[in-house]
């Protein structure tokens, strides 16, 4: 640790931390929502921009929103209406905890439906939240960085399995280099093979 040192003998960074300490009492928090095919979640993430952040709250609804699309990509409305329930809950907690900054994301299982406007709108309707649809790109490449910043991965690749949809990114010195999404997500694959049970050869 000596390369830390200073010539007083002090550690300057930690000198620097003490000296902007003030800063933790303007700290923020914000809620992000993953609207996913198979589960819903919700983070709340404490944060001071450009130096820390904390995830200090968290709740998931299982919501099976792909269930039944098939190959008509027709939201149905069971799911529909689970999907709405379960951004409710989300957004009564926010408004308990007094969290006004809200991003909330969709996936694959809202980017193919063809009656996605549909869903959308009830959900600014009854909760008031806008949800921001991600291409396949997005998704895989938020899914990247999710993988990137939570592990020691230099080179090899990323896979994120969900619901409705599967990325597979290449990781070269850490870097994104290429990313590609299927349809191939676990209740869609599901739906798709597994018809019986027990599960026929």
């Amino acid at each position: 640790s000596n390369y830390l040192m200073n010539r007083t003998g002090s550690l300057p960074q930690l000198e620097s931390l003490a000296a902007h300490s003030d800063v933790y009492k303007d700290s923020r928090r914000m809620a992000i929502l993953d609207l996913g095919s198979n589960s819903f979640r919700m983070i709340v993430v404490e944060y001071v921009p450009g130096l820390s952040f904390k995830v200090v709250d968290e709740i998931a609804e299982s919501v099976r929103l792909s269930e039944g699309m098939g190959e008509s990509n027709i939201l149905r409305a069971a799911a529909m209406d689970r999907a709405v329930q379960a951004v409710q809950i989300f957004a009564a907690f926010c408004r308990a905890s007094r969290i006004k900054d809200i991003v909330a994301v969709g996936t694959i299982a809202i980017r193919d439906a063809r009656n996605q406007s549909a869903l959308l709108t009830r959900l600014k309707a009854t909760t008031g939240i806008d949800v921001r649809v991600l291409s396949g790109e997005e998704e895989a490449h938020y899914g990247y960085l999710g993988a990137i910043n939570s592990s020691t991965l230099v080179n090899g690749f990323v896979l994120d399995m969900g619901g409705g949809s599967l990325q597979i990114t290449r990781v070269e010195d850490r870097r994104a280099r290429e990313a590609i999404s299927f349809p191939l997500g676990a209740v869609r694959v599901t739906e798709r093979f597994l018809t019986s049970d027990p599960v026929r050869h």
